[in-house]
């Protein structure tokens, strides 16, 4: 039963008692490449203690969902693979639970194809009211780091975003508000001219907030211009609904990011030189898992 019913923007809550809470043991990394075209999704719960309080700008943060299996008789997913997902799109809503419906799966390792991603197209219509398709405008076009900065390709945005999705197994529970933000800066876009107005205008604090944002947004760009390798980045999964898709005013329609983590994740805003030994680290710790799964399975065969 269902204590609750609020539409507040961004994401769109309907709190329950029935789906809430399930263990992190749960949570299966996800590929869009295994799946091979849209698949059933459903956002299912509230994962309590990460998301952000609520507001105008809607609820963000860390939510429960299924991949895949069959909707029973109360339309809920069963038998799928369930999976923890984070917002980072502030033009759509979804309902927690929301509705059972079509998504396609984009990963984030070289060379993937993010034509069925939001951010990620060349060309799109602005929502519902007929338009012609026009190029996605960024708010924010280059992210700077230190002396540096990253004009981010499509695939490196949605990397940018995935870096800070990690930072909330890194970050205080304090700083979640600011990981939002940041996430939806990222994606932040300028409606084009006489749209109809179904713009929604992401945080954009100042002060120590909006301070700390600007740490993360560089944190992530400079974790992402060092070239992470793909095992890394196979630990993520864009979630976009299935066509018509359009970049805002859609619902049940919120673009996620799946995480499933196979490793430690990387903290913010760590010095170039450190970095670099960090990605080195991090390289290493791959080859050492390799050879570790290499070692068992040896074992197993004598």
């Amino acid at each position: 039963m269902y204590v609750m019913n609020a539409t507040i923007g961004c994401m769109e809550t309907r709190f329950g008692f029935h789906r809430l809470g399930r263990a992190a043991a749960m949570c299966l990394l996800v590929s869009g490449a295994a799946w091979g075209g849209s698949v059933a999704f459903q956002v299912t719960g509230i994962q309590n203690g990460y998301t952000i309080a609520c507001g105008g700008n809607g609820c963000g943060g860390k939510f429960d969902a299924e991949i895949g299996g069959t909707a029973d008789a109360e339309g809920n997913l069963q038998g799928g693979t369930q999976t923890f997902v984070y917002c980072i799109d502030a033009q759509n809503t979804v309902m927690i639970p929301s509705s059972v419906y079509e998504a396609n799966l984009t990963g984030l390792t070289a060379g993937s194809d993010l034509s069925n991603t939001r951010y990620g197209r060349a060309l799109s219509q602005w929502d519902s009211t007929p338009s012609p398709a026009q190029p996605i405008d960024f708010r924010t076009t280059a992210f700077d780091f230190g002396a540096s900065a990253l004009t981010p390709t499509a695939l490196e945005r949605y990397r940018m975003e995935a870096w800070l999705v990690s930072q909330y197994a890194v970050l205080p529970g304090t700083d979640r508000v600011a990981i939002q933000d940041a996430m939806w800066q990222v994606t932040d876009v300028i409606p084009p001219a006489g749209s109809s107005g179904s713009y929604v205008t992401p945080p954009y604090p100042a002060g120590a907030q909006g301070a700390e944002i600007q740490t993360l947004l560089s944190g992530a760009a400079q974790f992402v211009a060092a070239g992470a390798p793909d095992a890394y980045w196979g630990q993520f999964t864009v979630v976009t609904n299935a066509g018509p898709l359009y970049v805002a005013g859609q619902n049940p329609a919120q673009e996620l990011i799946a995480y499933a983590p196979a490793m430690e994740p990387m903290a913010v805003a760590a010095e170039p030189a450190s970095f670099a030994g960090a990605i080195a680290a991090l390289l290493g710790f791959l080859m050492w898992r390799k050879r570790g799964r290499k070692q068992d399975q040896s074992a197993a065969l004598r």
